[in-house]
């Protein structure tokens, strides 16, 4: 299983084309990278069209990645750019139609299996109902995922200080909720 594989490996072996390897680093971006369109798309559809467009947009482009190290933030560019595309879409942009091997493609990244959510993240997310949209969302993906403050600021594009202390502020306001609730 690829599960317990490093980051790194993974995407040594999806550039050489491993689809195995970009099926599971698919799965674990997938989650925020949802959270990231949807605040462009502000609708749950398009974001998940701009994720499974950008999943396929990286992939052909895996070859020319770079620097491996910093997948995490070139996957969130090019997530963020079919978000706006597709948000523009809705202004009336229309977009080209996938030529048939995009289609193919699409439809393998489609098998992939997503986990079923945790119990822990359905309480934290109701706990989450009070924060504002930015700091709940970076919370349950540090929290209820396990995304590493490094990892939500590159995917993020935000600096790793405004992460830490979103996070710090989230856990605080959390706390107070739940010391009124208790009263």
């Amino acid at each position: 299983m690829l599960v317990d594989i490093d980051e790194r490996a993974l995407v040594a072996w999806a550039i050489e084309g491993d689809l195995r390897a970009f099926d599971e680093l698919a799965r674990r971006y997938r989650p925020g990278l949802t959270v990231l369109a949807g605040k462009i798309a502000g609708c749950r559809d398009l974001a998940e069209d701009a994720v499974q467009d950008g999943l396929l947009a990286a992939f052909k482009a895996l070859p020319q990645l770079g620097h491996p190290e910093r997948f995490a933030a070139w996957l969130g560019a090019i997530v963020r750019h079919r978000a706006r595309r597709l948000a523009g879409r809705d202004a009336g942009v229309v977009p080209r139609p996938l030529p048939e091997i995009d289609r193919l493609l699409l439809h393998r990244l489609n098998s992939v299996r997503m986990p079923e959510p945790n119990p822990a993240a359905v309480d934290l997310a109701i706990a989450l109902e009070g924060l504002p949209d930015e700091t709940a969302e970076l919370v349950l993906l540090h929290y209820a995922e396990g995304w590493t403050s490094t990892q939500l600021a590159d995917i993020f594009a935000l600096p790793l200080s405004t992460v830490k202390w979103r996070l710090l502020d989230g856990r605080r306001r959390i706390r107070q909720q739940l010391e009124t609730l208790q009263l």
